[in-house]
């Protein structure tokens, strides 16, 4: 966890979700009030974001909406070493921290200087087929292989560095960084990872096998995947849980620590536990209070 220390003055860029209630009026808000300040801002809808804004060095970007809003945003500004100050619109937040009557005090933290940043590291996910790249995505929360039709078991050989580490006999496999260990990962069984680690993790879904188990990794080794020749079904490749790719037997995905980091303004207090607790039915024991 670091103090921000960067300053200037560049422009606060407001991104709301419309399809959460109450963003678009305290998007106005938020805009109102940096006005008073004199701090340039602009607004846009997370739906269509201008590609004007992608290319230019915003000094913050604020999101109104859920985890999800926050997840699109990072793929997109993530290049750019811009912080965010999540405001939470959803149902569960673990990235969100700021709720919304706290927006202020925590946007004037940010202003002053004074306040603290969470590091997410990235995945780097990259599709070679045929020796050529295919695709590449930047993954905040997770890397999923999947059937693309009804569940289905698919076949994954999976090698860590120059290491065979077997061949994979499941519904999927996802590799997440600490940020998702909290998502799509611990419904399949997955430990939940502090967000701030440096470590990947590699959950099977439902495999054949119960000798497969979840697996810690250090953020330094670089995972491959290879889809196996004659799969009974299609199979796809899913970033943060909003970008789809079809794969093809013989496609090898590779998954490695990115280049770039997610900044996200902090909340005043550590809210990881307690959302745990309130979010997840966490109960630590039979005398929970």
């Amino acid at each position: 966890m670091s103090k921000d220390t960067r300053s200037g003055n560049g422009v606060i860029l407001i991104i709301y979700n419309p399809e959460k209630k109450g963003t678009v009026e305290l998007s106005s808000e938020i805009h109102d009030y940096l006005e008073t300040r004199n701090i340039d801002n602009d607004v846009c809808n997370s739906k269509s974001i201008p590609e004007k804004y992608l290319g230019k060095k915003h000094k913050l970007i604020i999101t109104l909406g859920g985890d999800g809003t926050v997840l699109y945003c990072s793929r997109l500004f993530s290049p750019f070493d811009i912080p965010i100050l999540a405001i939470n619109f959803g149902e569960i937040g673990f990235i969100t921290e700021i709720e919304k009557n706290n927006w202020k005090t925590s946007l004037e933290s940010f202003i002053n200087n004074t306040c603290m940043l969470k590091k997410h590291i990235l995945l780097k996910v990259s599709v070679f087929r045929d020796n050529k790249k295919e695709y590449e995505a930047n993954c905040l929360n997770d890397s999923v292989i999947t059937a693309s039709g009804a569940a289905k078991i698919i076949n994954l050989d999976v090698h860590v560095d120059n290491l065979y580490l077997g061949r994979y006999k499941a519904d999927g496999i996802i590799i997440s960084t600490p940020t998702g260990s909290t998502a799509y990962s611990a419904a399949a069984g997955g430990p939940l990872l502090y967000p701030e680690m440096d470590a990947f993790l590699l959950t099977p879904i439902y495999p054949y096998s119960l000798s497969n188990r979840a697996i810690v990794l250090p953020v330094d080794k670089k995972i491959k995947i290879i889809i196996e020749k004659e799969q009974r079904v299609g199979i796809i490749l899913t970033s943060d849980g909003q970008e789809i790719f079809n794969l093809k037997e013989n496609d090898s995905v590779v998954i490695e620590k990115s280049s770039y980091i997610t900044h996200i303004i902090k909340a005043e207090k550590d809210v990881f536990f307690s959302k745990v607790k309130t979010k997840l039915n966490w109960s630590g024991g039979p005398n929970n209070a």
